[in-house]
C-alpha cells in the first residue's frame, strides 16, 4: 500500500517495497537480545538500509566528549586513527550548537534525526576543522545523527556517514527507525535491571539458609567443577567438600548436583553487565 508522509515541507511516497524493507528492518532490530547484538546490528546492518557508507556508535560524557567509538568494520581502523582529532574538532561540527548548551556546556538531548549538511553549504563545511581533521580523512560528505540515550553524564549518539548527501527518503526512514532503536534500548535496559534484581533476590535467599562456605561451594559447583577441583580451589579436604555438597542437596531440596547447576548456575555465575 502506498502512503503519503510529510517531513518538514516535503511530501514523500513510500512504495510497497519501501514499506516491506522498513518492516523487515524493524523486525530484525527487535530480535537483538543484548546490548552488543543491538550495537552490532546498528553498525553492520542498518547502514545499507539507510543508504549510508558506514555508521558509528558513540558513547559520550555530559560535554559530548566521545569516550568510546565503535564503527562498522569497514571504517573501524580509519576512525580509530583520527579519534583524538575527532574529539578536538567536535566543537566546529555544524550540529554542535544543537547538541550542547552554550551556557552550561552540557549535552542537550535532541529528539529528532539531524543532518550535518542541512544548513551549511560546501564551502563553509570544507572550512571547518571538523571536516579538515576528521570528515575529509573518512571521505564523509554528510551524516545523519540521532541521539538515542542520555542519562546524567552518559549518552549514546548514533551517526550514519555518507560520501554523498542523504536523500529526504533516507532521512525519513532514519526518523522512523530511531524510535524503534530507542524502544529496544530501553527494553534491554529494563530487562537487565529486572535480571539484576532477581539475581540479588536469589543471593539474599540463599544467604538465609546457606553458610558463606556453602555458597562458595555452590558457585564452584555451578561452574561445572568436580568435588576434587572445588577442594583444591577452596583449600578444603575432599571429605569436607563432599559434606558441603550433601548439605546443599538437602537444604535446597535438589535431586542431584546437575539439578543444582540447572537451577542456580545462571543466577550465581551469569553475566553481571
Amino acid at each position: 500500500m502506498k502512503q503519503l508522509l510529510g517531513e518538514s515541507s516535503h511530501i514523500f511516497m513510500l512504495t510497497t517495497q519501501d514499506w516491506h524493507a522498513l518492516d523487515q528492518a524493524i523486525i530484525s532490530l527487535h530480535k537483538s537480545q543484548t546490548f552488543q547484538a543491538l550495537e552490532d546490528h546498528i553498525l553492520h546492518v542498518l547502514p545499507e538500509f539507510l543508504g549510508a557508507t558506514f555508521s558509528s556508535w558513540n558513547e559520550h560524557d555530559d560535554t559530548l566528549y566521545l569516550q568510546r567509538i565503535a564503527n562498522s568494520a569497514s571504517h573501524e581502523m580509519k576512525v580509530r586513527e583520527i579519534a583524538d582529532d575527532l574529539n578536538r574538532s567536535m566543537p566546529t561540527h555544524p550540529l554542535f550548537p544543537q547538541l550542547v548548551d552554550r551556557e552550561t556546556g552540557k549535552v542537550m538531548f535532541c529528539d529528532q534525526v539531524l543532518r550535518t549538511r542541512e544548513n551549511i553549504d560546501d564551502e563553509a563545511f570544507y572550512q571547518t576543522q571538523f571536516y579538515q581533521k576528521a570528515a575529509s580523512h573518512l571521505e564523509v560528505q554528510d551524516q545523519l545523527i540521532m541521539h538515542v540515550y542520555i542519562e546524567q553524564d552518559f549518552g549514546i549518539i548514533l551517526t550514519f556517514h555518507n560520501d554523498r548527501i542523504f536523500t529526504e527518503k533516507e532521512i525519513l526512514l532514519a526518523s522512523i527507525i530511531r524510535g524503534h532503536i530507542i524502544g529496544r534500548l530501553y527494553t534491554l535496559k529494563q530487562e537487565l535491571e529486572n535480571e539484576r534484581n532477581r539475581r540479588l533476590e536469589i543471593r539474599k535467599g540463599l544467604a538465609k539458609i546457606l553458610s558463606p562456605r556453602e555458597t562458595q561451594v555452590l558457585e564452584a559447583l555451578c561452574l561445572g567443577q568436580s568435588n576434587r577441583e572445588i577442594a583444591s580451589e577452596l583449600d578444603l579436604s575432599a571429605r569436607t567438600v563432599d559434606s558441603h555438597v550433601a548439605n546443599l542437596l538437602d537444604r535446597l531440596e535438589a535431586s542431584s548436583r546437575f539439578h543444582l547447576i540447572a537451577r542456580y548456575s545462571h543466577w550465581l555465575n551469569g553475566s553481571q553487565s
